[in-house]
């Protein structure tokens, strides 16, 4: 959390040299004309460069930039500091999260209440982390009057600065961790702060309400973007698994027909032999030996055929056994399963994908796919090498403006590492190592709870879902992103089941239950919860489903980073 701490105002109406302090909750009492609203429009003026100051000041004293740097005094047409005037404001911050401070600051330099304001005579300045409002020097040590431009910085550390109130306005919402000033939530805040500033009333107080206090949900569309194209890739390399696994299934009938029919021949063969040696009476031993001989032939087929059957059975079994991280791996090495999403950018203008379509083609699966050996022969590609090939549609709604630039972007999805598994109990501490920087993050657990799943929350499909998972409830320090960091449970859960459909279902209102699953039933469940109210970091993480509850849950860590940056072809 970042925190107001003190606020230092030079030549500020008839602040000449003030520094206050503030805390969480500051009130400010006094009577009227002693400077609270002027302490408010420096505030507002110092972190979003808004220059209407409040509203109800303006109708009695006409309160603009200039009167408060040079003093305009109340009913009067008269100024305390009528000539060439410097003032600053300074707004010294903490930073709870990497417990260091900052300062915001901006300077005026006016020649007369009655000048206009030139582009250079605003400048608005941030430090970086350490630094505190005694460490700059508002006022020159040997005149006592306000620093000139060029002497204002610290003796030691940067002190950017900026004249342009866009940029200042961008370089603020960065500092204080709200983001880029033009993002949803910078404009949220500088809307905000102009109201909360202010002496006017909220006209529709169920407006403001909905607007700006309770949570909007956002729709990411270059996520959903990627989600599709994720989507129709899983959709290809399902079509190609399918095909591999009923060529598999044909060669496995081929081998079991020639299997039979090698039997079906050593058998007959066998048959022969027994017959030939019962034909000859004459030659008992003979006869005895052909005997012998014939049924240790076929025992010996029997005993080939058993053995054969077990080691298919052996191997489905296996192909079964591969564990998560295996499977990720397996994904990670497909040279076929490149995930990445594409933005095409005309005339500075990034366009909305509307569809796509990809093909694969193998060189030994030969010319099977009529579309993949189209697009070979249109771009006289090497047959003798694998292609993954993606068309993407951008409708272009710039009219009959003639394109002028176009680039392509191509980025790359997050993929998962594998960090290690572990079991938790609470008040446990776990040091997690990413492999890809070795950076070792600390999870703390802060609690595990069995929970149980409403039954009537499933839909009646036939089928009993198992119900049983555990929350558990945990910190990381230092923390990540919430997409770059995921647990899961390291075992898979139960598998649904037959079951006698019951009638009446009805849908519930305002469940906030999700299960995620396929054909083989639920696998994981995740329930939106609240936040820690004391602004710590907490996040849940949810096992697998099962019929009975789990004693022990065995959790795995997976580290989600982009295995290459992104790179940008300019095709025109």
């Amino acid at each position: 959390m970042i925190e107001l701490k003190r606020l230092k105002l030079i030549n500020w109406h008839n602040f000449e040299n003030t520094t206050f302090d503030c805390a969480r909750l500051t009130y400010m009492i006094g009577v009227n004309a002693v400077g609270k609203t002027t302490i408010l429009d420096a505030i507002r003026y110092c972190l979003t460069t808004n220059r209407n100051f409040n509203a109800l000041g303006n109708k009695k004293s006409g309160r603009t930039l200039q009167g408060s740097v040079h003093a305009k005094q109340r009913g009067e047409n008269a100024y305390r500091r009528p000539g060439h005037t410097v003032a600053y404001i300074g707004a010294e911050f903490w930073d709870s999260v990497k417990h260091t401070s900052f300062v915001i600051a901006v300077r005026v330099e006016s020649e007369g209440p009655m000048q206009e304001l030139h582009p250079g005579d605003q400048t608005w300045y941030i430090s970086e982390d350490g630094i505190t409002l005694e460490q700059l020097p508002f006022i020159d040590p040997r005149t006592g009057a306000p620093s000139a431009k060029g002497d204002f910085k610290p003796a030691e550390g940067r002190l950017s600065y900026t004249r342009s109130p866009s940029e200042a306005r961008d370089r603020i919402c960065r500092a204080l961790g709200i983001g880029r000033a033009a993002s949803p939530l910078g404009k949220k805040f500088n809307e905000v702060f102009q109201m909360g500033t202010s002496m006017d009333e909220i006209p529709n107080f169920r407006e403001f309400l909905y607007q700006y206090i309770l949570p909007q949900p956002e729709l990411d569309l270059e996520a959903l973007q990627g989600d599709r194209l994720e989507l129709e890739n899983l959709h290809a390399v399902l079509a190609e698994a399918q095909t591999r696994a009923d060529a598999l299934d044909e060669i496995v009938r081929y081998g079991r027909e020639a299997t039979e029919k090698q039997t079906e021949a050593l058998v007959n063969r066998g048959a022969a032999l027994l017959a030939r040696a019962a034909a000859d009476a004459g030659e008992k031993a003979v006869w005895q030996e052909r005997v012998d001989a014939g049924r240790r032939q076929q025992e010996t087929l029997r005993t080939r055929y058993a053995e054969a059957k077990t080691a298919e059975a052996e191997a489905r079994r296996l192909l079964e056994l591969l564990t998560p991280a295996e499977q990720d791996a397996m994904e990670a090495e497909n040279p076929m399963e490149e995930r990445f999403r594409a933005e095409v950018t005309v005339n500075g203008q990034p366009l909305r994908e509307s569809t796509g379509y990809g093909v694969c083609w193998k060189p030994e699966d030969g010319c099977c796919d009529e579309d993949a050996d189209r697009v070979l022969e249109h771009y006289e590609l090497e047959r003798d090498c694998g292609w993954a090939i993606w068309r993407v549609c951008c409708p272009w709604n710039g009219g009959k403006l003639k394109p002028e630039t176009v680039e392509l972007t191509m980025t790359a999805e997050k993929e998962a590492v594998d960090g290690g598994t572990f079991t938790a109990e609470p008040g446990k501490t776990v040091p997690l190592t990413d492999p890809r920087t070795g950076l070792t993050h600390t999870l703390r657990v802060l609690s595990l709870t069995p929970e149980t799943m409403d039954r009537s929350l499933l839909p009646p499909v036939g089928m009993e879902f198992p119900t049983e998972y555990v929350e558990m409830q945990y910190t990381l320090e230092p923390p990540l992103p919430v997409g770059d960091f995921v647990l899961v449970d390291a075992a898979p859960g139960d598998e649904a089941r037959a079951c006698k459909v019951e009638s009446g279902f009805t849908a519930q209102e305002s469940a906030c239950i999700g299960i995620i699953g396929g054909a083989d039933g639920p696998t994981a469940v995740f329930v939106s919860g609240k936040g820690d109210e004391a602004g710590e970091d907490v996040r849940a993480a949810y096992s697998s489903l099962h019929y009975e509850p789990v004693e022990t849950v065995t959790w795995r860590a997976r580290f989600m980073a982009r295995p290459k940056e992104a790179v940008t072809v300019t095709l025109m």
